[in-house]
């Protein structure tokens, strides 16, 4: 197939770019995973150090170009970090959640015990213990604690079988005065106590532990205080109401948060992969500008659209570099063949979407290449259509043979040419291609007349 063709090119420049970029993705990743565990309380010291080691490893591959391993290892470890990350923040919401709920079951605790004690047998740094632990400023095993020991200071003590009966009597009475707390232990007590039955209650935990997941304790404080407000509120029906709203404007302060971090996430990302490139022409102070005004946007709409303008903007980018490289690859190639290759050509090709280029060995053809992007177009010419037709075969089985020789030296560079449709020489007629002006004058005198030859005498 020595006709007209359509490649994909691809180059070892390009190649490189890509790694370095799927690195870049890799390494915000890690660093966002790593700091977003250790605040969580949910990363380990040998799991960070084994990360280190596989991004090592991946290094290693780009520096040995190990480009199909680089990235299928790349995407499959940034995806081991965003899952793993998610299974911590997960667990970090239920276990926060738990807890919330067992405090709020301590409180009450410790309110049903400062009501039960009639005889004002519970000292005063107890009671002070128990509305700390109402108000939620004691937690955990303190609080267990103080409520154990309020619950052994109003047990009654354990009555000696010479009692007599009226004694007995009155300790019955007080026993059951005090709900049925002599005759239980503090685990059976505190199971009785009423619980909070309303599923609100942990829809809300659960929400507060989202927020604090992904933003810290001063996330959750307003609709905390908004929480132990509604809890508070005697009147049954306004109790209700509070909870619904606050539920309500929960569900939707966590999605809106939620949303909001992996659109910054993103973006994030995105810096991190264009200070990777390495270069601050006006295309990438224009993402930068962007990326800045995404950041800044005042709504969640605004800031996507500005988030995609932004990607879109990088991809932009890339395609250009990796076209040049492509473009280059390919004059240079060409270069090493023979064609006449000059300084702007690849400009050219760029600004005017083709170029012909000359071989002074076969006067009066050439090649055209066309595109810039993936595929490219190549296919000899002709520069003149006053010529004779009869080399055009020739020419392009010539043609055939030097682009093998073209992809033999673009393999040797790393990068590769892949041929995607053909023609057979001969099936289409050569396209008549023009020079740059400054050539079309010698041009046209090569081609104008026949080549003449005088035959030796007999």
């Amino acid at each position: 197939m020595s006709g007209p063709k359509v490649v994909r090119v691809i180059t070892r420049e390009e190649r490189i770019a890509r790694g370095r970029d799927q690195l870049a993705q890799l390494d915000h990743a890690i660093a966002h995973w790593s700091r977003e565990g250790q605040r969580l309380g949910q990363l380990g010291q040998a799991t960070l150090e084994a990360t280190r080691a596989r991004r090592a490893a991946l290094q290693a591959l780009l520096d040995a170009d190990g480009f199909d391993a680089l990235q299928r290892g790349a995407a499959s470890e940034i995806a081991f970090l965003q899952n793993d990350l998610e299974v911590c923040r997960q667990r970090a919401v239920a276990h926060a959640g738990q807890a919330r709920q067992q405090q709020r079951q301590l409180a009450q605790n410790a309110a049903t015990l400062r009501r039960a004690d009639t005889r004002q047998a519970l000292p005063a740094d107890l009671l002070d213990a128990l509305r700390a632990i109402e108000g939620g400023a004691l937690t955990g095993a303190p609080a267990q604690a103080a409520l154990a020991r309020g619950f052994t200071l109003l047990s009654p003590k354990e009555e000696a079988d010479s009692l007599s009966a009226a004694q007995r009597a009155l300790a019955n009475t007080l026993a059951d005065g005090l709900g049925g707390l002599a005759t239980e232990t503090l685990a059976q007590w505190q199971a009785r106590q009423p619980a909070a039955t309303d599923a609100r209650l942990g829809q809300i935990d659960l929400h507060l532990a989202t927020l604090e997941a992904l933003d810290g304790p001063e996330a959750a404080a307003g609709f905390q205080a908004r929480a132990a407000k509604a809890q508070g509120e005697a009147a049954a029906a306004r109790r209700s109401m509070l909870l619904d709203s606050l539920l309500l404007d929960l569900a939707a302060a966590a999605r809106e948060r939620q949303a909001r971090a992996a659109l910054l996430l993103r973006l994030e990302a995105l810096a991190a992969r264009l200070h990777s490139l390495g270069e601050m022409n006006d295309n990438a102070s224009a993402l930068a500008q962007a990326i800045g005004d995404a950041r800044g946007a005042a709504d969640l709409g605004a800031m996507r659209a500005q988030c995609e303008r932004a990607e879109a903007l990088f991809d932009a980018m890339l395609q250009q570099q990796a076209a040049l490289a492509r473009r280059e690859a390919v004059l240079a190639g060409l270069a090493s063949l023979g064609y006449e290759v000059r300084e702007g050509m690849a400009t050219a090709w760029a600004e005017q979407g083709k170029v012909a280029l000359r071989k002074p060995a076969t006067p009066g053809y050439g090649v055209e290449l066309g595109g810039d992007g993936a595929r490219l177009q190549v296919r000899a010419v002709a520069f003149s259509a006053a010529r004779d037709t009869g080399r055009d075969r020739d020419i392009e089985t010539i043609w055939c043979g030097e682009f093998a020789h073209l992809q033999a030296l673009v393999a040797q560079r790393g990068g590769g040419i892949e041929i995607e449709r053909a023609l057979p020489a001969g099936a289409a007629p050569l396209r008549v291609a023009a020079l740059a002006d400054e050539d079309a004058a010698q041009t046209a005198a090569a081609t104008a007349a026949p080549l003449q030859r005088t035959l030796p005498r007999t």
